[in-house]
């Protein structure tokens, strides 16, 4: 019997659910629950407790979906599933796109003008649907057709507008916008009844227009239905051969998923220990366990540990714009992960460098979203300090927050590069007594 490993095995529960994995589609069950959950809230005007609770919980789900997606989308194509530039390109494909954009206004990047992004949760639930799927399939593969009946049916609204136009006065059509307005919905046979010709020329037009529109509509309908029979012919074609074919089971390695799990939670112990013992000091320390994750068991463990860290602190009472600052441990996992956790040989100068490198990019993270949210005015009270000194030396205002920013990261960084050192040795020094490779990584 094969065994899968622990990151596989996760991308196989997150995807649309296949076959019989029972659990698999329950995952899909719950986050459809939860996307349409989260759609509640703005079903009501004024906004009560409950529902601010309905709305932080749903979308606490949600983006642990994303997190989960995006260190799997390699396993969507295998020749990038230990790439990391797997990692670059999900954040710009379309449903990663949507759901990020339907997240920010929860999450206070966005206030709530922008509440109506929300609405683009629905897409999630239309990732489950085997019908939309279909349909999804049927406009891909016949683009060309429908995009030729579109240029057919916008040549065919602009010219009868521009007959309209010039066939009657200003007080039927006021502008040409006007006359595009009735030629869409003339085109389209419906037809609202607010603008209309009063000329025997126009309402021959009018008539000429509505019978056109009536072809025009009916192609793409015929196209789109022979596609998608076409398609659920093709999966029920699909399912018999699936059917008659043996079942290869895969289980999941035990071992691997203990490992997995001891470095996670090692790696969460680590992170509030450490925030804990410097709550006082102008240390954060909060990415030692990120970082030790990253660099034991590769990138993912690490995106874990810092998801869980910022959930941590956004439930502790800093709210949920701290989740926001979860791009800096994920920038940390992702630089740890690969340059350290996939090295052949781990070096005390691999990690200095990639703990530089971790500071600044670290140090510009955080200037960017304190600019971005609170227009470079630092909330934390040993950034303000060091801000406040900055600005009344005469110096503008970003580089007050840019130099803060950098103070505490540079510190911050340091600390954690020491820590993460004497984690390396016992690390090595374990895996020597236990015969061990040089990485944990799947």
């Amino acid at each position: 019997m094969e065994t899968t490993s622990v990151l596989e095995r996760i991308y196989t529960i997150v995807k649309r659910a296949e076959g019989k994995d029972k659990a698999s589609r329950f995952y899909n069950l719950f986050i459809t629950l939860m996307a349409i959950a989260s759609l509640v809230p703005l079903m009501f005007r004024e906004q009560t407790p409950l529902l601010e609770k309905l709305d932080t919980i749903t979308v606490y789900f949600l983006f642990l979906d994303y997190i989960l997606r995006w260190m799997t989308y390699g396993f969507e194509h295998p020749e990038r599933k230990s790439k990391w530039w797997a990692y670059l390109l999900y954040p710009l494909t379309p449903f990663a796109i949507f759901d990020l954009l339907s997240l920010l206004p929860s999450l206070g990047v966005l206030n709530q003008g922008f509440s109506i992004l929300r609405m683009l949760r629905f897409v999630k639930i239309l990732r489950y649907s085997k019908n939309f799927m279909y349909i999804s399939n049927v406009i891909k593969n016949e683009r060309k057709t429908l995009l030729s009946v579109l240029i057919i049916a916008i040549a065919y609204i602009f010219i009868s507008a521009l007959a309209m136009f010039c066939n009657e006065d200003n007080e039927t059509f006021s502008s040409f916008f006007d006359a595009l307005y009735w030629a869409t919905t003339a085109l389209t046979t419906v037809g609202y009844g607010d603008i209309y010709p009063h000329t025997d020329l126009g309402r021959l037009i009018s008539m000429i227009s509505s019978l056109f529109g009536i072809a025009i509509i009916a192609l793409p309908a015929g196209i789109v239905t022979g596609g998608y029979i076409d398609q659920m012919n093709k999966a029920k074609t699909e399912a018999q051969e699936a059917d008659k074919a043996p079942v290869s089971v895969r289980r999941l390695s035990r071992s691997q998923l203990y490992r997995f799990s001891a470095v996670v939670i090692i790696g969460i112990v680590l992170n509030e220990v450490c925030y804990q013992l410097v709550k006082e000091l102008p240390l954060w320390l909060d990415m030692v366990g990120t970082c030790f994750a990253a660099m034991v068991m590769g990138p993912a463990a690490g995106l874990l540990v810092g998801l869980a860290d910022n959930y941590y602190l956004a439930l502790s009472g800093l709210g949920n714009l701290s989740i926001i600052y979860y791009a800096v441990s994920a920038c940390a996992a992702l630089m740890v992960g690969f340059w350290i956790g996939k090295a052949q040989r781990i070096t005390w100068k691999r990690i200095l460098w990639v703990g530089a490198a971790t500071i600044v990019s670290s140090s510009l993270i955080s200037f960017a979203i304190t600019m971005l949210m609170s227009g470079g005015v630092p909330g934390v009270a040993w950034e303000y300090k060091i801000y406040s000194s900055i600005v009344a030396a005469g110096f503008p205002g970003w580089v007050g927050c840019l130099c803060s920013a950098s103070a505490i990261k540079a510190m911050d960084g340091v600390v954690t590069v020491v820590l993460l050192c004497g984690l390396q040795w016992l690390v090595k020094l374990w895996r020597k007594n236990h015969g061990e490779s040089k990485t944990l990584e799947e």
